[in-house]
């Protein structure tokens, strides 16, 4: 028999805080989720660049409440630890006037939906301890037919199961609790937005 665990998954993220590309570590943004490298925008940037981008644009930001030009020195501020790297691009950034390829990495970090990636993740996880089961189940005592039964499954099951496990290896769709995250100012971003979603 077949269950909906729908909401239970649901129930299970709202008790947990995400964001998505949220620092984990002092290592570069594009080592800790390697899917950022499939974006040909991110891979113009330098890895302040990059951190810049996120503060400023991922909509999962814990300053995306702020106007743009204030928002824009908190990110600069953020991103670049130099304090006169931070201040000469605060002065070239100040009217939003971004370089071309900051521009463009902008344009695609506030395309990611960080609600859909937290549902997918979640989902996938979901999937991954189902695939688990069905691959883990002994079948020493099982009938001929019930080994043949298993045999048509399992290997579907273990490919499924690869295929997850190389997304989470290569970020997990970039989807962080933020206990694991560097700072404590990202608490607290997403767990309204799972609670929304039980109603």
């Amino acid at each position: 028999m077949v269950i909906d665990r729908y909401e239970q998954v649901l129930e299970e993220l709202a008790q947990k805080d995400f964001l998505i590309y949220a620092l984990k570590s002092a290592k570069q943004l594009k080592r800790e989720y390697k899917e950022l490298d499939d974006h040909e925008e991110f891979q113009a940037l330098s890895s302040a660049e990059l951190v810049f981008v996120w503060w400023f644009a991922v909509r999962c930001s814990p300053i995306l409440e702020l106007p743009e030009e204030k928002r824009v020195l908190v990110a600069c501020d953020k991103a670049f630890k130099s304090k006169g790297q931070a201040e000469a691009r605060k002065i070239e950034y100040s009217t939003l006037r971004f370089p071309d390829h900051i521009k463009n990495a902008i344009k695609v970090m506030d395309r990611f939906d960080p609600g859909g990636r937290i549902q997918r993740m979640a989902d996938d996880l979901h999937l991954l301890k189902q695939m688990q089961i069905i691959i883990r189940k002994d079948i020493s005592g099982a009938t001929p037919d019930e080994i043949v039964d298993w045999m048509k499954i399992v290997v579907p099951a273990r490919k499924v199961y690869d295929e997850i496990l190389l997304r989470i290896e290569r970020g997990g769709l970039g989807v962080e609790e933020t206990s694991n995250v560097m700072s404590a100012s990202l608490e607290g971003v997403s767990s309204d937005f799972m609670k929304q979603q039980i109603t």
